[in-house]
């Protein structure tokens, strides 16, 4: 069982929200609770654990570590087993990593435990985006997608919040209910990714009536660390922009203070609620017009907003950044993962959705030392000037590389082939 194409090139009124394709964003939202609910009380659980703060940073990253070191391997168990049986498998996997963290009593069991439940969330983000690209109308491919992902901006503004709310007497009893809740998530998106789906071959693409099988290997573009050529430059920006929201969220807390903002929550709220409306106004205007009528305002916004913060002189500066950094990030994430996913062969999808989040994932995990060194070299303002600039390299790369791509897939190209690169 797995997961079609659900419509043809020429049925762009095809309806979007369908039960397979609501069940499978909950199913998001709630592995991505589990995933920001952890994160958030991690470095307090492992005081609760050893007495001591020093071992929080092997603790915290070892889930992202899992989780960069395996996306082009679950970019290909993907193409090569279904997507539905990865998405069930990997929230099997993560209703174990959290029961787990929930029991655990050293250090050492609690890495384990953070890599098993990054492995979950890789295997089940990369399955995820590759099935909604099968299920939406190919036609509205970048609506869905960012639709889609609203799952993860909702996650991302509610499970810090609840999971600091659940552990605020900070004893054992409350970060085991935390992370029990965590693991009851997961089991709810596993009854979910039970009941959706359909019957059919893996990766199937559907053409009128008939379906396509699926391409031998060697008819398929050659793989460089798992991943096709085509979507090098969409993977390039990626990481570019990813590098500025490392550095955003880990030292904008203390910069805010220093500005005296104090709590800076109201910017991250400000933030997640435009991402929210950019998603879904974005997606769709550049399924009608093109990914340049949104990318090109994309990178001006980021670059205006990291500009700002740069130079704010309170906090009205930065909430007004907030507003133009969230509008931003909702309407080019998106389009890069539909760039790396539309850039790849309909048989290799899912190394296409593996290499977006790997590019992101590898713009945070270089982006936090690299903004901590040029924080400690030359202060905040350098920071966000240094964010500001790749933004615009970033700008520049995909003028000279994609601009004036359109998403809707050529009715022309066969089924196998890729854009060149």
């Amino acid at each position: 069982m797995d997961f079609e194409d659900g419509s043809t090139p020429t049925s762009p009124g095809s309806r979007l929200l369908t039960r397979d394709f609501i069940l499978m964003s909950l199913g998001l939202s709630s592995i991505s609770f589990t995933n920001y609910a952890a994160s958030t009380v991690m470095a307090f659980y492992v005081v609760q654990i050893s007495g001591s703060l020093a071992y929080s940073g092997i603790a915290g990253g070892a889930f992202f570590i899992a989780s960069l070191a395996l996306r082009p391997v679950s970019g290909m168990a993907v193409d090569r087993i279904g997507t539905r049986w990865i998405l069930v498998a990997s929230t099997l996997l993560c209703v174990g990593a959290c029961t787990m963290q929930a029991m655990t009593g050293s250090i050492a069991l609690l890495v384990v435990c953070r890599v098993l439940h990054g492995a979950g969330s890789c295997f089940y983000t990369t399955a995820g985006s590759t099935a909604v690209a099968n299920v939406v109308p190919r036609a509205r491919r970048s609506e869905g997608l960012g639709t889609y992902m609203l799952g993860n901006v909702l996650a991302m503004a509610i499970g810090p919040a609840i999971a600091l709310a659940i552990v605020s007497g900070q004893t054992m009893a409350d970060f085991r209910t935390c992370f029990l809740i965590s693991a009851a998530a997961c089991l709810l998106a596993f009854g979910m990714m039970l009941g959706v789906g359909h019957s059919g071959g893996r990766d199937r693409a559907r053409q009128g009536t008939d379906a396509a099988p699926r391409p031998a290997e060697a008819d398929l573009p050659p793989l460089f660390l798992g991943f096709e050529a085509g979507v090098l430059w969409p993977c390039c920006i990626g990481f570019l922009l990813a590098i500025g929201y490392s550095a955003l969220v880990l030292y904008l807390p203390a910069y805010g203070k220093e500005l005296g903002s104090g709590n800076v929550g109201v910017f991250f709220g400000l933030y997640a609620a435009l991402m929210m409306v950019s998603r879904l106004m974005g997606g769709r205007i550049a399924d009608r017009h093109g990914a340049d009528v949104v990318m090109f305002p994309a990178f001006l916004l980021a670059t205006a907003a990291y500009a700002l913060i740069a130079f704010a002189g309170g906090p009205w500066m930065l909430f007004a950044a907030a507003l133009l950094l969230g509008a931003s990030s909702g309407m080019a994430f998106p389009q890069i993962s539909t760039l790396c996913i539309s850039r790849s062969s309909r048989a290799r999808r899912g190394t296409g959705a593996a290499a977006y989040y790997f590019a992101v994932d590898g713009g945070v995990a270089l982006g936090m030392p690299l903004a901590g060194g040029i924080v400690a070299l030359s202060g905040y303002r350098a920071t966000y000037l240094f964010c500001a600039a790749g933004v615009v390299v970033a700008m520049l790369l995909y003028a000279g590389t994609l601009s004036k791509m359109r998403f809707r897939p050529n009715v022309n190209r066969r089924p196998n082939d890729t854009p060149p690169a």
